[in-house]
């Protein structure tokens, strides 16, 4: 939690305009999630630090379109589309086709084929 920030810390600390800071939201080019300040149960939305300082410097090397991911980690795409879509890996949108970071999705999915690995080893 000590790398997520409230939308309104962000926009102070990092310089950026919330409109600015909304739309790379929506681009998918900031990881983010919402949550709920108690004690009055207000929706609040969190987004990832390290996304804000580098998503300027994100290029089109640096994203690989989900059907490569998926094949190569062995993942159905709808789980790719799931984790697009509650913020945890980063996407942009060519044409009609949805690109993931790469790095974005070796750090989610490193850890499963390691456990998968080892329960084969096992068996």
């Amino acid at each position: 939690m000590n790398n997520y920030l409230v939308i309104k810390d962000a926009v102070e600390q990092f310089e950026i305009t919330q409109y600015a800071l909304r739309k790379a939201i929506k681009n998918g080019q900031v990881r983010h999630f919402v949550t709920k300040l108690l004690p009055m149960n207000i929706p609040v939305m969190m987004v990832y630090a390290e996304d804000i300082k580098t998503y300027k410097l994100l290029s089109e090397g640096d994203f690989v379109p989900i059907g490569v991911i998926s094949l190569k980690y062995n993942v159905h795409r709808s789980t790719m589309h799931y984790h697009k879509s509650k913020g945890a890996v980063r996407w942009q949108q060519r044409g009609k086709q949805i690109y993931v970071h790469r790095q974005d999705c070796e750090n989610l999915f490193s850890k499963k084929i390691h456990n998968v690995r080892e329960e084969r080893a096992a068996s």
